[in-house]
């Protein structure tokens, strides 16, 4: 009997034991996880943390969410259950920051001062499905010198990428200053002032010009020039041509040394009519119109034929010929079913219009990655330049089509090792050149570098993305299509540093749960069931109200509503507000039923390891008594 007494005192000091640490380690103690999701999703990724364990400034976060409003609106559970996991990943990020971040959880409730602060900060209020008042979901982050960042709203949509916007977040309130991007184009996309002694006009920048500035210190690249400028973080190249080997090797270094290019590389560029005679028709084939970074791209593992081009017959866009509309296969546009998803720099983009584009490809010995951001269909094919050179003719190319029944890169990131283009060292300075400014210890190699390439420079003229209006002396853009946004994605990826650079989209916490899905379907069946009763029950009103209407005489009192008619609109609104009333009352079953079944699922959460660990703690006391 003692021996029974005492295994059952032991078994209950054990169990006591059990819950009390669990409990006092669960509200003292920031837990270890062990991430058994599939993609990871609770794991933060090793650029992240880099970020936070070497955060310089004291920054404070400001998570807003209306957990009233979300609790009062029908068919919020996907609000709430995303809400929970910023929440929790914004904990995470301040208890990796060694203190520098400090995270506020706000609920902004109407007419409050804290609904006024989110506001304030530029977070934007969404109305949800039976709820009254607006419901806030983002962040506002402030950093020491007053610096802010605003995530206006959290997209379930972008769920894949909210690591890298807070990480994003955080690193630009860590780092306020613009970055500065150097830019060269020997494309006419700076503007031109006029000269009034002949009576000449000036031109406008590209409107791409006005982007870039608004949002970047540009220093511009000038031909000619044997070095870049002086701290710059980022490079764009537009149609480079006709550099000398000292320009040559300072974009060599610059990579090398861990700045950011973005080379808008054309095979074709219909843009550049430097060597173009319109008096000469053979100029249009003679003229040198290619891009050329001399021994560049082989250093980098990437190569492109500047003999073809890429045309696409399934996204073809259309153009005018002899009076009609006709597909030109080497003018296609590029929608999400060709882009990378899992990149920052395109995941948001919906349409990219390429113009007469190139083919890019990995070097055979490439030693560096080759990551196809943008890409045709299958139903693509290489055209030679000539046979649009001189006179474009659409309906001979799509007469001549032979798919190669694969997609061809038009847009890709390199990175990865690799050597230096000039492996001996500065090269000699031609004839008339001056010593580079910033001369630096030669760099024969790197075991990282970032470069984006595009195939195609045309597609950044105004005509292929954007429609400019002129309204009172300001020009007025209106974007049609991404090509703009491409390179400021581009440059906004690439402002960040490596561990931010390296940081792309991760999967959705949300997966399937059948039984809640099956409760939503039945819902959904109920729905569609009453709303096509009260379409059918309104389609027989109005049937009536028309036989009434017919019924009547004189031009007059056609335009009269009679008591037999008003008494019909009556009834049908009085059905349709009985019938909304209904699907509201089915929406909130609905919801009863997933809190019910939420609350059922954490309560065997936690039942199921504590039953299992005291039954091993009884057979463990038991034996050991006996």
């Amino acid at each position: 009997m003692t021996k029974k007494l005492n295994s059952l005192l032991a078994v209950l000091v054990v169990a006591a034991l059990f819950f009390g640490v669990n409990f006092v380690f669960g509200e003292a103690v920031s837990p270890k996880r062990i991430d058994l999701t599939e993609e990871g999703l609770y794991t933060l990724s090793e650029g992240t943390e880099n970020i936070l364990g070497s955060l310089e400034d004291d920054i404070k976060l400001r998570f807003y969410f209306s957990e009233g409003v979300a609790a009062e609106a029908d068919g919020a559970q996907t609000a709430r259950s995303y809400a929970q996991r910023v929440e929790e990943l914004l904990e995470r990020y301040a208890s990796l920051s060694k203190g520098h971040i400090t995270l506020e959880i706000k609920d902004p409730e109407p007419f409050s001062e804290t609904e006024d602060e989110a506001v304030g900060y530029g977070l934007r209020g969404a109305r949800v499905p039976g709820g009254r008042d607006k419901l806030y979901f983002g962040l506002a982050g402030t950093n020491s010198t007053d610096g802010e960042e605003v995530i206006a709203f959290f997209d379930p949509q972008r769920e894949s990428f909210l690591e890298h916007d807070l990480t994003k977040l955080v690193y630009a309130l860590d780092h306020p200053e613009r970055p500065r991007v150097g830019v060269f184009s020997s494309l006419p996309i700076r503007a031109q002032p006029g000269n009034p002694m002949v009576q000449q006009s000036g031109r406008p920048a590209w409107m791409i010009v006005d982007q870039l500035q608004n949002s970047f210190d540009v220093e511009w690249v000038e031909r000619g020039d044997t070095s870049l400028p002086a701290d710059i973080d980022i490079l764009v190249l537009i149609h480079p041509q006709n550099f000398g080997d000292s320009l040559l090797y300072a974009i060599d270094q610059f990579v090398l040394g861990g700045g950011r290019l973005i080379v808008y590389y054309d095979p074709f560029c219909e843009s550049d009519t430097d060597e173009i005679n319109p008096q000469d028709q053979m100029s249009y084939i003679s003229a040198d119109r290619a891009s050329d970074l001399g021994p560049l791209l082989e250093a980098w593992g990437v190569q492109m034929d500047p003999e073809q081009l890429a045309a696409d017959r399934e996204n073809a866009m259309q153009v005018g010929w002899q009076g009609e509309g006709i597909d030109y296969v080497a003018i296609f546009s590029i929608k999400p079913d060709g882009m990378d998803s899992t990149d920052p720099a395109v995941s948001e983009l919906k349409e990219v219009i390429m113009h007469t584009a190139g083919v890019l490809e990995p070097t055979a010995d490439a030693t560096t990655t080759f990551t196809p951001l943008l890409q045709t269909s299958e139903d693509s094919m290489r055209i030679e330049r000539v046979s649009i050179a001189m006179s474009p003719n659409p309906p001979a190319l799509l007469d001549a089509f032979v798919p190669d029944g694969k997609p061809l890169t038009v847009a890709a990131r390199i990175g990865g090792p690799t050597r230096s283009a000039y492996p001996d060292g500065p090269p000699e300075l031609e004839e008339g050149e001056t010593a580079p400014e910033l001369v630096t210890a030669h760099k024969d190699g790197a075991p990282r570098i970032s470069v984006l390439m595009v195939a195609d420079a045309d597609h950044l003229q105004d005509q292929m993305w954007v429609q400019i209006r002129n309204i009172l002396g300001q020009r007025i853009a209106s974007p049609v299509s991404d090509n703009a946004n491409l390179l400021l994605a581009a440059l906004d990826n690439f402002a960040g540093n490596d561990d931010l650079i390296s940081l792309r989209s991760r999967g959705l916490s949300r997966r399937p749960f059948t039984k809640v899905e099956k409760l939503q379907e039945a819902a959904e069946a109920e729905f569609r069931q009453e709303k096509q009763e009260l379409d059918a029950r309104l389609d027989e009103i109005q049937a009536r109200i028309d036989e009434l209407q017919k019924e009547k005489q004189g031009a007059v009192s056609g335009m009269i509503v009679t008591p037999e008619q008003r008494q019909a609109i009556d009834d049908a609104r009085a059905e349709q507000l009985e019938t909304r009333k209904k699907l509201r009352n089915v929406q909130r079953q609905l919801d009863k039923d997933i809190d019910k079944l939420e609350v059922e699922v954490k309560a065997w959460n936690f039942a199921l390891p504590a039953l299992i660990a005291l039954l091993a703690l009884g057979v463990w006391a038991f034996r050991k008594a006996n």
